[in-house]
Order: C-alpha cells, then structure tokens, then sequence
C-alpha cells in the first residue's frame, strides 16, 4: 500500500432485506461482512507467516485450560454527505488516513512525534529517555515502542478521575509475554483521541477477572460509554494473567454462574445503553468452531451476557493493528494477517437495543440501525452544530448522522444517538420536499 495519502476505507455492506420489518429480539444480532465470511474458509487454508502477537499460542496458553465451575457446565465510502472529507472525519471522529511526516504514522492510525509528546502529557506518563533523530531539519523523540517494547506495559494511567458519564474503560493484561499490549504507536493514537472524544479515558492492567471486577469500582452506574478488553485469545478466551484457570486468569465462556459473567454483568451496570465494546485479542469472533465453546464465539457470548443494547466488536481471526474510522459511534477497521486477508471486523448487536419514540419502528434493523419515518430525514441537533460551528457548510446544510460499519446517513441512526449522553445527537425533521408539498 502507498505511504501517501488515501482516501476513507472501504466497508462491505451486509444484505438488508427491505421487505423485513426490525423485530424485537431477546438475542444478539451478529452484523458480519458477508463478502469477508464468504472468503474466510479459504483464507483460513492458507499459510499465514506471521501469527499476530495478540494470539494465545502453545507458549503462552497449555493446551487443555484447566477449567473452574464457571466452565464446567459491504462495500461503501464512508458517506460523505455534503462535507469535505477533512469536515467529516472532525465531526464524526473519523479517522482520514492521511499520512504524517513522523515516524510510524505511514497510514494515520500510529501517534507521530508531536502527538507522542502530548499523550505522554495528558496521561502524565514518565518521559522515558529516547533516542534523539532528525526529521525535515526538526529534531524530535524516537517514541519509546521502537527501542523498548515494553514501554508502561505494567502502568494504569488516566487523562482525569473518572467522570458521571462519557468514560472510556481499558482493560489490558498485566501477563504479557511478548509485549503485544504495551502502548505502541497504534494503542497511543487511539487513546490519544479519545482523550477528545470522551469526559476521562483509563488504563488499567488486571492480572486476573477478580482484579477486572475491582477496576469497575472506580466508575459509576451507567458511565461508560466504550470498553476495551484485551489480552492474548483463543477465540472462546481472553488471557489477563499468568493463571491458566477460567474465572481466574481468564476471561473465558462459561456457565451463568462464574465469574466471568459476574465480571461482564458489573461492567454492564458501569456502561451507558447503547455504548460499545471493543474485544482486543485475537479470533474473539471467529467462524471456526473448534475455536468456539458451548457453539459460541467470545463476542456472542460477551453480546449475550452484557445486553443493554451495546454493541460488541471483535475479530475473526488474527490481527495486529486496530484501525479507528470513528470515535463517535466507535467502529474499526480490522484487518487480517496476510497480504489477502478479508477484513475481520464483526459487530455483536446485544439484546435490548431500542429506537426512540420518533423512530419509525422502536427496534433496530439488521444492521443494527433504526430509521426515520417516510418524509422525514436524519440531522444532528441543533445542540451539536452550535457547538460547532466551524463545521457548518457553505450551504448550511445539516449534516447525516452517524450509522452502523462507520458510515453516515440521511435516513438511519444508530440507537446510541439517541441518547443524552452521545457526542452526536440526531432527529428526524420533515424533509424540505414533503414541506413544499404541504404549501
């Protein structure tokens, strides 16, 4: 791929059967990329070289995990509306993909020099003596992850005590033997923006499910708007500490009654209707069945589990770096390993996600989405605009609203901007045509 700049990514768009109405469902709603399923089992045959560093592999997980009672048992632009595409990507969050000159920033999802410096400042994390480089007649700071992988692999750390809403939770693994989540250009870039999209962000490194319950203690019911769980998988696991037991240093799948859903019940409690998780490790949605347990995936399982209409994003299969297209209405774009990999990104629609009353129908389509009424289109209030102004168009015209897969649309809404608590805030308002119609 080019080092230049380049333009929004490119999603595949899942079928929608326009003649189905959203039915209410007390299931997860899978929103798969079909053209990327339909390539996934031949894809899965071939030799992938590099096995991606966020994957349990005989070294770091024994083959038969001892088990507690907790396991006994599309393709489309990102739409652009009537936005440049620089309007767009600061409204909704976006990422542009548009080169910097600072290292590891080829494709825009890595911090650059400067962005380094001011995350390591808002976070108040310990400088860490570097190596000095030039660049364009500037000398600046190698970042830390070039010459030490390690860097704050085992710090928690914050921009600002946690607030009553709009907080945004790490959980990474204190056991990490191949430093796969220490803060690297990419895991910098996106708590870097956070920092601007989100009351507080959190680092928090847990060696085990009982720590990941106490970190919640920090946060108030209904106050966390996106969660991150990473650690090393295996597609029904995730791997926080050196315990190899389920309910302990795992996060596995499990009966009802153990600690990993108690975990996932509390955090729950702690997020806001409608917020997101992301699963950080690798094959947490995967297709392949020997890597599933009890018929389920991590995600199916996670989506399950926490309700509340949020929406749950993993991987297929393995993967290295997390590309962020939108911080409102979080959606990643996440490839695979491999030089044909299909993307691998998957979105878990946990039951109980609803439309609000002016929707045209209270539950979600397919995708996760729900729509205004016939006549009627979808624009951010007034509230937002006014907040800013800058990005209003020469046509003052309103702006779409954020959608499912990070798109933007004049007709559907993902439920979550229905909310008081969202950064953006739609409505649906008599299009200008069915007002000209009524004179």
């Amino acid at each position: 791929m080019s080092d230049g700049a380049r333009s929004l990514p490119l999603f595949f768009r899942s079928r929608v059967h326009a003649s189905k109405r959203p039915k209410k469902s007390d299931k997860p709603i899978n929103i798969v990329n079909e053209e990327s399923i339909s390539k996934i089992e031949s894809f899965e045959g071939e030799s992938v070289q590099a096995l991606s560093k966020k994957c349990s592999n005989s070294h770091a997980l024994p083959e038969t995990v001892p088990l507690d009672k907790e396991s006994e048992r599309s393709e489309v632009r990102v739409s652009q509306s009537f936005l440049e595409e620089g309007e767009v990507a600061e409204i909704f969050g976006l990422n542009r993909s548009v080169t910097s000159p600072g290292i590891h920033a080829s494709e825009g999802f890595e911090c650059t020099p400067s962005e380094w410096r001011n995350f390591v400042a808002r976070f108040s994390l310990p400088s860490n003596p570097t190596n000095k480089r030039t660049h364009e007649g500037e000398q600046t700071e190698t970042p830390p992850w070039i010459s030490k992988q390690d860097y704050a692999s085992k710090l928690d750390f914050q921009d600002r005590s946690a607030c009553r809403e709009k907080n945004v939770l790490y959980l990474y693994p204190e056991e990490d033997y191949n430093y796969a989540f220490g803060i690297n250009g990419n895991v910098c870039h996106r708590m870097y923006n956070w920092h601007s999209y989100a009351c507080s962000v959190h680092m928090k490194r847990v060696s085990s499910v009982e720590q990941s319950i106490e970190a919640l203690d920090d946060f108030s019911t209904n106050s966390i708007k996106h969660a991150v769980l990473g650690g090393h998988g295996t597609g029904w696991n995730l791997r926080w500490g050196g315990g190899p037991a389920c309910g302990r240093g795992l996060l596995c799948i499990g009966a009802s009654g153990g600690m990993g859903a108690s975990f996932l019940k509390k955090l729950s409690e702690k997020m806001h209707h409608h917020g997101s998780i992301f699963l950080d490790s690798c094959s947490s949605s995967t297709t392949d069945e020997d890597k599933k347990k009890d018929g389920m995936n991590l995600g199916e399982w996670v989506a399950r589990t926490v309700g509340k209409g949020i929406r749950v994003i993993g991987a297929t299969r393995s993967f290295q770096e997390v590309k962020v297209v939108a911080f409102v209405a979080w959606y990643a774009q996440i490839d695979g390993i491999g030089s044909h990999a299909p993307p691998a990104e998957v979105v878990h629609m946990a039951a109980g996600a609803r439309c609000p009353d002016w929707a045209d129908n209270p539950f979600p389509n397919e995708d996760g989405d729900c729509q205004c009424p016939e006549k009627q289109s979808c624009e951010l209030a007034d509230g937002y605009s006014s907040r800013h102004p800058a990005l209003l168009n020469k046509a003052g015209l309103k702006f779409k609203c954020p959608k499912s897969k990070g798109e933007t649309s004049p007709k559907y809404f993902l439920p979550m901007c229905a909310e008081s608590w969202a950064e953006a805030s739609c409505r649906c308002v008599e299009t200008e045509n069915s007002k000209r119609q009524k004179v």
